[in-house]
């Protein structure tokens, strides 16, 4: 009998194996949440409707949503700042008294 009869399967695994395996089942487990949250949506229907669309997505997509905002806001804000130098440089300067 050989020596390498008397070892585990487990030992066969080298460490990049069982990383990937983690890997794998981290996967797994993230796309069975993203699925699941889609059914509770699919689930609820329209009758309990907020203000605010539900579930991951929405509250992922939050921060994007309102530096979007933010971005518009801040180019409005640039613009009419423009628009007040532009008219304040089209007035004539006053004559010295």
């Amino acid at each position: 009998m050989q020596d390498s009869d008397n070892i585990p399967a487990i030992s066969n695994f080298s460490s990049e194996t069982i990383l990937l395996c983690v890997a794998v089942g981290l996967a797994v487990i993230f796309l069975g949440l993203l699925a699941f949250d889609l059914n509770k949506r699919r689930r609820r229907g329209n009758h309990w409707q907020r203000k605010e669309p539900k579930g991951l997505r929405a509250k992922l997509l939050k921060p994007v949503h309102r530096a979007q905002a933010l971005h518009s806001e801040l180019e409005q804000i640039l613009n009419e700042r423009t628009r007040h130098r532009d008219r304040d440089s089209r007035q004539p300067p006053e004559p010295p008294p």
